[in-house]
């Protein structure tokens, strides 16, 4: 197994308890996609550089993660799906 990190931009216009929420529904949704080991590295909201699918701010919510290659790529499948995410990223990190 590998660690991982996500980051995930969802909206601006959410309240920060709305986004927890939405940071628990991933962290469920990673879980039920085999990860394990899951933290929340960081929920806080940002200025964009240039506006993402018309939005000035969002918030970037980073989890931490043990995953297999294949469960991966389910879990990037089943967020392609979600509208409320304006972007994702996923970086595997080094040991050290």
């Amino acid at each position: 197994m590998n660690t991982y990190e996500s980051v995930l931009i969802v909206p601006g216009n959410l309240s920060q308890e709305e986004t927890q929420v939405l940071a628990d529904e991933f962290k469920n949704l990673f879980i039920n996609c085999g990860v394990s080991e899951i933290e929340l590295a960081k929920l806080e909201k940002k200025r964009f550089a240039h506006p993402i699918k018309k939005w000035e701010d969002g918030y970037y919510i980073i989890l931490r993660f043990l995953a297999k290659s294949e469960t991966l790529k389910r879990i990037e499948e089943n967020l392609r799906h979600n509208e409320k995410i304006l972007r994702s990223s996923f970086l595997r990190l080094r040991k050290r």
